[in-house]
């Protein structure tokens, strides 16, 4: 019989496997966790809670302004609340107080949600809008209306999702410069691609209401069209962006880490940084179980955040960067996967009590979250 003899590593190799072995390692960053909530703003001890834990690298709330009432939170906090601020340009409108709210945080969130139609309630229509129950008041749920429904870039005149997008980085990037990072419009939808939403309006009967794989027709798109970063360098206005956001409600986890996944297929040049393109980081910046039940909710986070199959598995995940939970004592169920919720069916994802306290799916979600770095101030 052949015998296979292998030579045995020498010093300099050992150390040298050793090394290459802890650049793997490093490279697969830790997760960092957010909280998306529009509770603040009643609630600053919430805020507070959150943000003392020490396990909070971000947090949200769909607006350009944090809308807290700072004079209840300490010095630290609101130093801390400032620092880790993420906004969002919600649609293609101009914020309200321009861009001045480009002052705070490092980050810009895009549209909200473009691959939907969700028209704001008025309860003296009738039929109510798409989505609304007679009698129902409420804002718009995301910004996938005409304008931004078609991920295009429109024509001369009659500008689309793509075009608009260009004119918000451009006007961004021309008040503020700096080491600032774009994030992409949020995805609600699945990313493969579906029937075509170019000259789609929504709000047609008839039309569809969804726009699956809207990202991969943007990115088409917007990577024609010029736009110039928050560094004063020109660039292409998709590989302007930092990285990709997404949002994602489901019964199992499974579920979740399946949509992660299709995302991860569909924009795999984007994650890897190949054929020319930006490396790119994805954010799950929505995520709840669509559950009232907080022994269910806090076992689908075990599910979802644990590192063996799930989202701390940096091996696996070493391209989501960031994962924020959303929070609210109640919102309204919807259909996702094969569920259908009972009629009045309501669901609950907060990670705090209205007085400040850390709820057990807080106290969960925040336990498979790593310490991040106290703002000095």
């Amino acid at each position: 019989n052949a015998h296979l003899h292998f030579p045995v590593p020498s010093d300099s190799s050992r150390s040298s496997m050793k090394l290459t072995l802890a650049f793997s390692v490093a490279a697969a960053a830790p997760l960092k966790c957010g909280v998306a909530s529009a509770r603040f703003n009643d609630c600053a001890a919430c805020l507070e809670a959150v943000l003392s834990s020490g396990k909070v690298d971000f947090w949200w709330n769909w607006d350009t302004e944090t809308k807290v009432d700072y004079t209840a939170l300490s010095p630290a906090i609101q130093a801390k609340a400032n620092a880790t601020f993420v906004p969002m340009i919600w649609g293609q409108a101009l914020p309200t107080g321009g861009w001045d709210f480009l002052s705070k945080g490092t980050h810009v969130m895009g549209f909200n949600e473009p691959d939907q139609y969700g028209p704001s309630c008025d309860g003296d229509w009738n039929p109510p809008a798409y989505g609304c129950s007679a009698g129902e008041w409420r804002a718009a749920t995301s910004s996938g209306w005409a304008p931004l429904f078609d991920p295009s870039a429109g024509v001369p005149g009659n500008p689309h999702g793509a075009q608009y997008w260009q004119w918000v980085i451009n006007n961004m990037t021309a008040e503020s410069t700096g080491p600032r990072q774009v994030v992409s419009p949020s995805m609600a939808q699945t990313a493969e691609p579906g029937p075509s939403c170019v000259g789609v309006d929504p709000s047609v009967a008839g039309n569809p209401k969804y726009c699956y794989g809207w990202l991969k027709a943007f990115k088409d798109a917007a990577v024609a069209l010029d736009c110039t970063d928050f560094e004063g360098k020109a660039t292409n206005c998709w590989d302007v962006i930092d990285a990709i956001q997404i949002h994602a409600y489901a019964r199992t986890a499974e579920e979740i880490k399946q949509k992660i996944q299709g995302y991860y297929t569909v924009f795999q040049e984007d994650f890897e940084g190949t054929n020319g393109r930006k490396k790119k980081t994805l954010w799950l910046t929505e995520v709840a179980m669509g559950s009232n039940n907080a022994t269910e909710i806090t076992q689908f986070v075990d599910d979802l955040m644990n590192p063996t199959d799930g989202l701390n598995n940096r091996d696996t995940y070493s391209y989501l960067e960031k994962v924020s939970w959303f929070s609210d004592y109640s919102f309204d169920s919807f259909k996702v996967g094969t569920y259908v919720p009972h009629e009045n069916e309501v669901w609950s994802s907060t990670l705090f009590f209205p007085f400040g306290q850390l709820s057990p799916v807080g106290e969960r979600f925040l336990s498979h979250c790593p310490a991040q770095e106290t703002v000095v101030v």
